[in-house]
């Protein structure tokens, strides 16, 4: 039909392909034969939201001409004109909660407020928060505040009370979830860019008490509790028992600003194997204690228990040192995740430079604390006021011998061995770890005793 001249004193045909990257290849082999030589009257409009699917042969023949969403900021303001036209009230959070809805589109958007304005009483408050949430099944937003600051309180009981809520106001479990997401994500983006950020997408007065709510996350752990919450999503819905997956994922993000001192547990004595855990409590921190059950193969609580040794490098005394690091120590103990800096020492400070050291062996820790050297650096500046370069070394001490001959072998000690024993099988299932070495304990007369 291409071909044909148009009827009815018409100048042109036009074709609208929509979501043309769906033909088939022998479709397109065919559209391009009328695309290579086109009638004058014939004018081809192709769309399609995965541009890269088209073939370049038909591509190179277009004009592209790219739609890109609409800023959020910019609907509202074109939502606020019409209902300034309609004369209609409207609440603000609600006008930029009907803009986050349309996602970039702002016929989305006009097409949601007219629904919200045909439901509403005459004579009242055109747009209300209740009104949408009851026009859309939106899960009511005051309870998913108490719920994310349940969360940021570490309170597990409260969590699961508030989620429970929200299921048997018949909000389905992926709307929580959903809106669970983007609340988290408007908190990460308060903690990574800042409460004045144009990324928060929020109304001056919503703005504020996320501002406040978000003081209670670091972006890491935000980071990681949507990491959660999409894993859910992604799982939830193959699940047999998806009621079940979202109170252990609730559980998980309530106890996700907790961090247990790893190496801690793994450095204490046989007799009181226990890692100190800080949980984030709202103003409070208290401490609670993980206990290992004593295994047969370790030294009994009688045996001699060799002390850990006492770092060779001379500590700094002067009184500044001193109370930059007890400043730091301070700052980190209403952060959880932040709890390992309790095990470094402050060995040197000058005007530009911070030497911090871990004992002799503790090389996770070592490791982990040089990975997050540019985060210890912004906190130092912050207590200090100060600048510096920080540097992380291990300190010499007679644990430097990280393999001692054994008596048998006359080498390092066997890592089939050091495998078979109970106490180490047990820390490589809870923590996932690698064994990277084994070495014979020092306190006890044999290798045979443990490593």
């Amino acid at each position: 039909n291409a071909s044909l001249a148009p009827t009815d004193n018409a100048l042109y045909k036009i074709y609208i392909i929509d979501e043309v990257h769906m033909l088939t290849r022998e479709a397109f082999n065919a559209l391009l034969k009328t695309m290579e030589e086109p009638p004058g009257h014939v004018k081809f409009i192709l769309c399609t939201t995965e541009p890269h699917k088209v073939p370049p042969t038909i591509q190179s023949r277009c004009q592209r001409f790219d739609f890109r969403n609409i800023a959020t900021q910019r609907i509202v303001e074109h939502l606020r004109h019409v209902l300034e036209q309609e004369e209609m009230a409207a609440e603000d959070e609600v006008i930029w909660q009907i803009a986050r809805l349309g996602n970039g589109s702002m016929r989305d958007a006009l097409s949601l407020l007219d629904r919200i304005i045909a439901s509403a009483e005459p004579g009242g408050p055109a747009v209300t928060g209740e009104l949408v949430e009851q026009m859309l099944g939106l899960p009511p937003q005051e309870r998913i505040l108490q719920l994310v600051d349940a969360l940021a309180g570490g309170d597990v009981a409260g969590s699961l009370r508030h989620t429970s809520a929200l299921l048997d106001a018949g909000i389905g479990q992926d709307q929580v979830i959903g809106t669970l997401i983007e609340r988290l994500r408007q908190l990460m983006l308060i903690a990574a860019c800042g409460g004045d950020s144009d990324l928060v997408e929020l109304s001056d007065d919503a703005r504020k008490a996320a501002v406040e709510q978000a003081g209670r996350f670091d972006v890491a752990g935000l980071v990681h509790m949507i990491a959660l919450c999409e894993n859910l999503q992604r799982h939830g819905r193959s699940s047999s028992n998806p009621r079940a997956l979202l109170d252990v994922t609730v559980v998980r993000l309530a106890l996700a600003e907790k961090m247990a001192d790893v190496t801690a547990l793994l450095s204490a004595t046989p007799g009181d194997r226990a890692a100190t855990i800080v949980p984030s409590q709202a103003g409070k921190s208290t401490k609670k204690k993980i206990k290992i059950a004593p295994l047969n193969q370790l030294p009994s609580a009688a045996s001699p228990v060799a002390e850990p040794p006492a770092p060779s490098a001379v500590m700094v005394e002067s009184k500044e040192s001193a109370g930059v690091w007890e400043a730091v120590l301070a700052a980190v103990a209403e952060t959880p995740s932040l709890s390992w800096v309790s095990n470094l020492t402050l060995t040197e400070l000058n005007a530009n430079m911070a030497r911090l050291s871990v004992r002799s062996g503790q090389r996770d820790l070592l490791s982990f604390a040089q990975q997050q050297r540019e985060r210890l650096e912004q906190l130092v500046k912050q207590v200090s006021g100060r600048s510096l370069r920080i540097e992380i070394e291990m300190l010499a001490g007679p644990d430097d011998r990280l393999v001692k001959p054994d008596r048998e072998t006359g080498g390092a000690v066997d890592q089939k061995r050091a495998l078979a024993l109970p106490l180490v099988k047990q820390v490589l299932e809870h923590f996932d770890a690698t064994l990277i070495e084994a070495r014979a304990n020092q306190s006890a007369g044999s290798a045979e005793s443990g490593t």
